[in-house]
């Protein structure tokens, strides 16, 4: 793919696949100790899936369109795909403070810690499948 539509296709990309991934992350981490005790608890992932996309789509908009961008200017792939879990990383990190979730038994570093390191890791995942699509330098 060349141009625009390339970009699009990988902004697309971040904003489809980022926020489950991210949601799916940080409801598993959540429910680790009840899932040792109970691992049916595991199935309750699944609502990760959709709370990722009503939380996470700003972040995963906002790492994709940044992705998209800075693809046609840097050469390597793999410096590209670092800058953009980075950012993915630090989207969702900073969204952190404005979500209340753990019922107050995390605290505001425990909640940036958490939702950055699921967006640092949505955004690799996406980032992975775009690396053969992404646009490159002219």
């Amino acid at each position: 793919m060349k141009g625009s539509g390339a970009q699009i296709a990988v902004a697309a990309i971040f904003a489809g696949v980022g926020p489950p991934l991210a949601g799916a992350g940080v409801t598993l981490a959540m429910l680790a100790p009840a899932i040792v005790e109970m691992p049916e608890v595991a199935f309750m992932a699944v609502f990760g899936l959709l709370f990722g996309y009503i939380i996470g789509l700003p972040a995963a908009l906002i790492t994709g369109v940044a992705a998209a961008w800075l693809s046609p200017r840097m050469a390597n792939g793999w410096l590209w795909l670092l800058a953009s879990t980075a950012i993915g990383g630090a989207a969702a990190g900073v969204m952190a403070p404005f979500i209340q979730f753990g019922g107050g038994k995390l605290s505001t570093l425990e909640q940036v810690t958490l939702m950055g390191g699921s967006g640092a890791f949505a955004a690799l995942v996406c980032g992975l499948i775009c690396l053969r699509l992404r646009p490159r330098p002219a």
